[in-house]
């Protein structure tokens, strides 16, 4: 609880990461389930990837796109409403290849094709190498078109709606693409979780990332 002043920690199970001296306490907890929910779906992408993010503009989306843009990933966000999309730009383009597609435009699968590499076309080498996605529904649906074969879909939430999972695992064998369940705890588990956990407190404390 809030009152307590010290507390126990099973280290065999406890993510412990130093924090930097220049970072204050409550910046840091402020952003702890979105930065390892964000560590944990971008294990899966490389530098010079690219990735459709959805929903763009919430706290996971945030950490998703600046932490994907810092390492070398290209970011296509969607997110209701182009003054979100021109926010987004604005705060974090400095940081890598980011663009927007706002949602709300009836034609926007169109638009996230023409943002995607080469034709859009996935079948010929185009479109995006994967999808993280916390939205669900039809959004989940239409964005995953443009994974190209053998890409990855990777959701962490449906907060939009459910996910039709008949529909996707179809359309996923149609493209012997991988589907991916992520959350923070699957992060925490990974062995290497303090080491990730450290750099993004360092990004923190350099003001790269917040």
């Amino acid at each position: 609880g809030s009152w307590q002043t010290e507390v126990t920690l099973d280290l065999s199970s406890a993510c412990i990461a130093l924090l930097p001296t220049n970072l204050a306490p409550q910046v840091a907890a402020a952003g702890l389930t979105s930065t390892f929910v964000a560590m944990a779906c971008l294990r899966h992408f490389k530098a010079g990837d690219t990735v459709v993010v959805a929903p763009a503009c919430g706290a996971v989306g945030m950490s998703l796109i600046q932490m994907a843009a810092i390492r070398g990933i290209r970011v296509i966000g969607l997110a209701r409403g182009s003054e979100r999309g021109a926010w987004v730009t604005a705060e974090y383009g400095v940081l890598g290849t980011i663009s927007m597609v706002d949602i709300r435009e009836e034609d926007w699968p169109s638009l996230l094709v023409g943002l995607c590499d080469g034709d859009g076309t996935p079948e010929t080498g185009g479109g995006a190498d994967g999808v993280i996605d916390g939205c669900g529904g039809e959004i989940l649906a239409k964005a995953s078109q443009v994974v190209r074969p053998r890409g990855i879909i990777v959701s962490f939430g449906t907060i939009v709606a459910p996910i039709d999972e008949a529909a996707l695992d179809t359309f996923a064998r149609s493209r012997f693409i991988d589907v991916i369940r992520e959350s923070a705890r699957h992060a925490l588990e990974a062995s290497d979780a303090e080491r990730h956990f450290e750099a993004a407190l360092e990004l923190m404390a350099q003001a790269r990332y917040r």
